[in-house]
C-alpha cells in the first residue's frame, strides 16, 4: 500500500484589510497634499485652491461611481454627499459675501480679492478639513458596510 504525501491544504487567511505598497504611497502622497493645501499654504494661494478642489472633487467621484469596483462605487455614493453639501456651502458663501456684504463692490483690484481671501481663510480651511474629513468617514463606513453584505452572501453560497 502506497500512501501519497499529503499535500498541504494552505489556506490564505481572509485578510480584508490588505493593501499594496503603491496603495500606501498613494494615500500618504494624498494626505501630504491635502494637508500642505490646509496648513501649510497662506490664506491668499489655500483660499482658490480649496474652492477649485471644492468644484473638482464631486466630478471625479461621479467617475469612479459609474467605472469603478463596487467598493469604490460604496466609497463614493457615500462621499458624494459630503463634497456635494461642500460646493454647495462654497457657493453660497461666496455669492454672500462678495455681493450682499458691505463694500462688496470693494472687490475690483487684485490686493482687495487677496484681503478678502485673508479675511475668510482661517474659517474656511476649517470647513474644508471638516467636509473631507465626513466625507472619508462616511465613505469608509460605506464600504465597510458593502464589505460586510458581501462578506455574509458569500457566506451563504
Amino acid at each position: 500500500m502506497t500512501s501519497e504525501p499529503d499535500s498541504p491544504t494552505t489556506s490564505e487567511p481572509n485578510r480584508c484589510w490588505q493593501f499594496s505598497l503603491r496603495t500606501l504611497m498613494l494615500a500618504v502622497a494624498a494626505i501630504s497634499v491635502a494637508l500642505s493645501i490646509l496648513v501649510g499654504l497662506p490664506d491668499v494661494i489655500a483660499m482658490p485652491v480649496l474652492m477649485c478642489l471644492a468644484v473638482g472633487i464631486p466630478p471625479v467621484l461621479v467617475v469612479v461611481l459609474v467605472c469603478g469596483t463596487r467598493l469604490q462605487r460604496a466609497f463614493c455614493t457615500a462621499a458624494l454627499f459630503p463634497t456635494g453639501a461642500m460646493l454647495f456651502v462654497t457657493a453660497w458663501v461666496m455669492t454672500v459675501s462678495v455681493f450682499d456684504a458691505p463694500g462688496a463692490s470693494d472687490l475690483d483690484a487684485l490686493v482687495d480679492w487677496m484681503s478678502f481671501f485673508d479675511d475668510i481663510g482661517k474659517p474656511f480651511r476649517v470647513y474644508s478639513a471638516g467636509a473631507w474629513l465626513l466625507a472619508m468617514v462616511v465613505g469608509g463606513l460605506a464600504v465597510w458596510i458593502r464589505w460586510r453584505i458581501d462578506r455574509s452572501e458569500r457566506r451563504r453560497e
